[in-house]
């Protein structure tokens, strides 16, 4: 199916041509009786390049394209349509709106087998959030527990879909197929991963789909696990300039937390780090909260709604802070783990990663 389950994830990023070269691209198939008009988009964007009108079952299109342009074909009826996937490299491409098949170059059959592993992965997901909505008269512990094994099921078909996309990736070295997915996955790589699959001897390092992928490793040169923090100096709420280097680098554990009081996620995700600092505050373990806020009574009030305890500085410009270029921050939240040295040893820790990682240095 076309449900794209990833995108409830991750912000999934438009998959855009080269722009070097265009192709004659021919494609053709055939649809159900009821299938009006078959959906051309390039994968990713919402915006729809071409409506193809199906006569008596069947449907054609010919027309010029931007050279590996990852395209989606896709149709919408009652029973959730039905999606193919190829690449315009200017073989002719015949598909089969009615069970998802294609026939093309090697590439774009390839690729759409992968896309609809993921598409199936989607449905199973889709499936489970079905099955695990907790009844109405349901009380507070089971609503907590359907929760909890809807999200234990939900984790799974992750990992199975970040194995497919990592395994196309390196499969596919030889082939554009790997900007797609790189695209796809790159905000959820870690920077040795990244790095290495940005890879400027390949042919799709020059793909336009990369460019975002490229933007996220800049970022990640600056604050990857291994490098040692980089001192800022910025105001606390009473309007008092207070510096990193006063809590960092001074032989405990520091978490430094980039947030804001406008960021939704951000203040869903702050209760894992009260509960963190609680937690191990006694044995020495800091944060130090890097506000990306301009307005100084909203960052005010959310420090005290929040009920943080530590320090916190922002030099209220939002994004054109000075920490959001010094740490090469591209989303928030977003935060970095030092040792007692003011070395990186973790970044992006949330919810029971930061649990976890903290269980693993105190022991409990």
């Amino acid at each position: 199916m076309n449900k794209r389950f990833f995108a409830l994830l991750i912000v999934l990023l438009p998959l855009l041509a080269m722009a070097q070269e265009t192709v004659e691209m021919s494609v053709s198939g055939t649809a159900p009786a009821d299938v009006k008009v078959v959906l051309m988009q390039r994968h990713g964007a919402r915006s729809i390049m071409d409506s193809i009108v199906v006569t008596n079952g069947k449907w054609s299109y010919n027309g010029t394209i931007d050279r590996n342009t990852f395209m989606q074909l896709r149709t919408e009826t009652n029973q959730g349509g039905q999606a193919v996937y190829m690449i315009a490299d200017g073989t002719p491409v015949t598909a089969d709106m009615n069970d998802g098949t294609v026939t093309g170059s090697i590439l774009t059959v390839r690729y759409n087998e992968i896309c609809r592993q993921l598409d199936d992965l989607d449905d199973e997901a889709y499936r489970l959030y079905d099955k695990y909505q907790p009844k109405a008269t349901a009380s507070d512990s089971e609503m907590r527990q359907a929760m909890k094994q809807l999200e234990s099921a939900m984790d799974g078909i992750r990992q199975r879909g970040d194995s497919i996309i990592l395994e196309a990736i390196w499969k596919n070295q030889d082939n554009m197929i790997p900007a797609a997915f790189i695209a796809q996955m790159c905000h959820d790589m870690d920077y040795e991963t990244l790095k290495a699959v940005i890879d400027p001897t390949k042919d799709y390092y020059h793909h336009i789909a990369m460019d975002q992928p490229k933007r996220v490793l800049a970022g990640l040169e600056k604050r990857h696990p291994g490098l040692s923090f980089t001192n800022l100096t910025m105001n606390d709420p009473s309007g008092s300039p207070r510096s990193l280097s006063e809590w960092c680098g001074r032989g405990n554990y520091v978490l430094i937390d980039f947030w804001a009081s406008w960021c939704g996620p951000c203040r869903h995700e702050m209760p894992n780090v009260v509960a963190a600092y609680k937690k191990y505050h006694a044995k020495g373990f800091g944060v130090v909260g890097v506000s990306l806020d301009n307005n100084l009574e909203n960052w005010k009030r959310a420090i005290v709604d929040v009920g943080m305890e530590w320090p916190n500085i922002s030099d209220l410009k939002g994004w054109k802070s000075l920490a959001a270029s010094t740490y090469g921050l591209m989303a928030i939240p977003a935060n970095i783990l030092l040792d007692g040295q003011g070395t990186i040893i973790a970044i992006d820790l949330r919810g029971e990663a930061l649990a976890s990682k903290l269980r693993e240095i105190y022991g409990y």
